[in-house]
């Protein structure tokens, strides 16, 4: 479970490993999209896309992918 927190997400980076990290980042994603294509309702074979590029300057926070 991802944690809101700051003492929650610190807990999070010193106790996860880069990998379960990182599926839990994309869980999240996913959930937060109803495990749904935000551009055609699609729930098979998902990707996670940025919104704004990371060549554009965009990041990898929940809320540009």
């Amino acid at each position: 479970e991802l944690y809101t927190s700051p003492q929650e997400y610190l807990y999070n980076l010193k106790t996860l490993s880069s990998q379960e990290a990182k599926r839990l980042w994309r869980k999240s994603i996913k959930e937060k999209w109803n495990h749904e294509c935000a551009y055609c309702g699609s729930e098979e074979n998902l990707t996670i896309d940025h919104i704004v590029p990371q060549a554009k300057g965009g990041s990898d926070f929940v809320d540009n992918v």
